[in-house]
This record gives structure tokens, C-alpha cells and sequence, in this order.
């Protein structure tokens, strides 16, 4: 897979890379600012198409997938923990987990108590009704890590 900007003269950030990970394996991506990291990443959870070769997902090529299909995948199969949380401010702590378990169909009946469940496993018990406005910055990013409880298959992170 290759990926370059649109930039004179063209500039490839990833050229002909090949990663195969198995589920549940962690991975590091390191290197110096301009390396291609956040890009690797960015193809790897459906936010960008290679622009050569193939990205797989479970088998399923992500180039040939239209907005929607990448959505449910990234919705189904791969968790986002970024920077910034993106935790919904009005929601709170356990509102929160619970909103990505109603997205994919999770019944509420076994959502409220799997919620709760993985914010005592974060170890939130205790805060699943604080706002993301009276959390610290690590408590945060707990919550949006147990957003993806559901979603056994592994985190991408960025």
C-alpha cells in the first residue's frame, strides 16, 4: 500500500508497506514527526483509502466500500481513542459508553449493566454520572476507552 500528498514535486508519506496484524495484538507505531504515523492510522481505521494496493479489514477491502459500509465497519470493528476523547458533553460517563452500545444495536437491557461493568474495569466506579466537564483529562480518555467494550476486535489509537 502507498500513499502520497498532493504536493510538487509528489511526496509519499507510506511507500509499499505491508503490516499484517492478527486480533487482540498490540502494535507501537513510532517515529519522527512527518513519518507517516497519524497517515498509517488514518488508513488502518477507514478515514483515508490507500491510493495504492489494498487495506483489509477481516478480509474486506476498505477501497471498493462506500461512506456508509465504512462507517458501520469503523462503528463494528475498529475503536478511536483520540487526543481530544470526542466524549459527548451533555452525556454522562455511563450516557456515554452507552450511546456507542445503542449504535450498534446493543439492547439496553444488557447495555446498562455491560456500561457499567467496563467503567468500574476502568476504574470510574463511582463517577458513571459526572459530565465529561467534571472528569480529569485521564478519567476522560478511560471513559472513551470503555466505549468500545463491545467491540472486542482491538483499539486504534491516536
Amino acid at each position: 500500500m502507498s500513499y502520497t500528498y498532493p504536493l510538487e514535486p509528489e511526496r509519499y508519506v507510506l511507500r509499499n508497506i505491508s503490516l499484517v496484524l492478527e486480533t487482540s495484538e498490540f502494535v507501537a507505531i513510532l517515529g519522527p514527526s512527518g513519518s507517516g504515523k497519524s497517515t498509517l492510522l488514518h488508513l488502518m481505521g477507514t478515514m483515508e483509502k490507500p491510493q495504492s494496493g489494498t487495506v483489509l479489514i477481516d478480509g474486506i477491502n476498505i477501497g471498493v466500500m462506500n461512506d456508509s459500509q465504512l462507517s458501520r465497519l469503523r462503528l463494528t470493528k475498529i475503536g478511536f481513542v483520540f487526543q481530544q476523547y470526542h466524549l459527548l458533553q451533555t452525556l454522562t460517563a455511563v450516557e456515554n459508553v452507552l450511546f456507542s452500545m445503542q449504535l450498534v444495536g446493543i439492547p439496553n437491557s444488557v447495555a446498562k449493566s455491560r456500561a457499567r461493568e467496563l467503567l468500574k474495569k476502568m476504574g470510574m466506579q463511582g463517577k458513571e454520572a459526572s459530565f465529561p466537564s467534571q472528569l480529569s483529562g485521564g478519567q476522560q480518555q478511560r471513559v472513551a476507552i470503555a466505549r468500545f467494550g463491545q467491540q472486542p476486535q482491538g483499539i486504534a489509537s491516536r
